[in-house]
């Protein structure tokens, strides 16, 4: 018998919404934020990367989609990601807000139905045809739900297209996570790893990672329910690790970095010239992000305007 305890976990979920209208008391304040903040009107971006119109600019079909984790705890990576896009595809449009997942995973349907459809809609009105998606949770579940003509690639496979310069003449040793999302995407662990060996590191594999790689801890949303049991599930991945660590996921650096780990975000490593300041940076708390979001609309509306 094949039997996806995963999915079984999130039937039941949506079955135990559908049937009780409505989600857990526990689970109520997180999809106050998602309706509330994540796709809030004011802070939602869907912009062309260009306002002239011009015809056949490179990169006009894609759009970046950094994802509301990303957005939150790390604008400033948003702005360096869609900066070094713009210049290889100056065509290329920007979509902030949610991908669904949190009212996805909690079994509330309505609403992340009603996020795809608005994704998609704004994918249609921008004549766009792929969207490139800073986290690997957005990946995994716009695939599944967004029609075969829209097309969904990871940011990090992506980057692994280009040669970047090495940061430095003295080697520094990684272990990778792979974000829960990841598992079956070779394509973009593949790459993670080119980008990281390619700017001149080393990388030392720990025993789960790759396809068997293990959740940080916050996946399906475990943590809003029980946050010292997402803290075990993190120090599970933890007690492998013996050097500097580099996620992909800012949700994963978010959680172990609260457990005391040294843990850097890829992208840190690609745009920050001063990548170690970042390994022992705590999170701000969820308060102080959010108006990270807001910022980011006025910051892509002065870039895609000007």
């Amino acid at each position: 018998m094949n039997l996806n305890i995963g999915e079984l976990s999130l039937e039941l979920r949506q079955e135990y919404v559908t049937r009780n209208c409505g989600v857990s008391k526990i689970h109520k304040p997180l999809l106050d934020d998602v309706q509330n903040v994540y796709v809030a009107t004011e802070a939602k971006t869907a912009l062309r990367g260009s306002q002239q119109n011009e015809e056949n600019l490179k990169g006009a079909e894609m759009i970046f989609f950094p994802g509301c984790s990303l957005s939150l705890n790390s604008p400033h990576l948003v702005k360096q990601s869609y900066t070094f896009l713009r210049e290889q595809f100056p065509g290329i449009g920007v979509l902030t807000g949610c991908c669904g997942a949190p009212a996805h995973l909690i079994g509330e349907q309505s609403v992340s139905n009603d996020i795809f459809l608005d994704i998609i809609q704004s994918v249609r009105d921008m004549e766009a045809k792929t969207i490139i998606a800073a986290c690997s949770s957005c990946v995994k579940l716009l695939k599944s739900k967004l029609p075969e003509d829209i097309g969904v690639v990871s940011l990090y496979q992506l980057l692994g297209e280009f040669k970047f310069s090495k940061r430095s003449k003295v080697s520094h040793v990684f272990n990778i996570h792979d974000a829960c999302s990841s598992r079956g995407d070779d394509l973009t662990q593949a790459a993670v790893r080119k980008i990281v060996t390619g700017l001149g590191y080393t990388v030392e594999e720990i025993e789960h990672s790759k396809n068997l790689t293990q959740c940080c801890g916050r996946g399906g949303m475990a943590a809003v329910v029980d946050d010292q049991y997402s803290a075990t599930v993190a120090k599970r991945t933890l007690n492998e690790v013996n050097q500097d660590l580099i996620v992909y996921c800012a949700t994963c650096r978010a959680n172990f970095s609260d457990q005391g780990t040294r843990v850097i975000h890829l992208l840190e490593l690609l745009f920050n010239e001063n990548w170690e300041d970042e390994l022992t940076k705590a999170p701000l708390p969820f308060e102080e992000t959010v108006k990270n979001l807001t910022n980011l609309k006025i910051y892509f509306e002065k870039k895609c305007y000007s």
